[in-house]
């Protein structure tokens, strides 16, 4: 993924969650900035959770969309 995204990856939040790249943003009405990253991906037990800041639900296979 370093090599795709350019940026190293750092492992956040404890949820074991590894990310690449950083994106800033703030919430709907608040002032507060919060900063995520631009693609990141968290493995978990059955399945694996993919992170990401623009939408490829056109080019993705089959997959499950989430909302947050």
């Amino acid at each position: 993924m370093e090599e795709v995204t350019g940026q190293p990856a750092k492992i956040g939040g404890d949820q074991f969650i590894i990310g690449f790249g950083k994106y800033t943003y703030t919430r709907k009405n608040e002032k507060e900035e919060f900063e995520w990253f631009n693609v990141g991906f968290a493995p978990r037990k059955a399945k694996i959770t993919i992170y990401l800041t623009f939408d490829v639900s056109q080019q993705a296979g089959r997959h499950r969309l989430g909302n947050s």
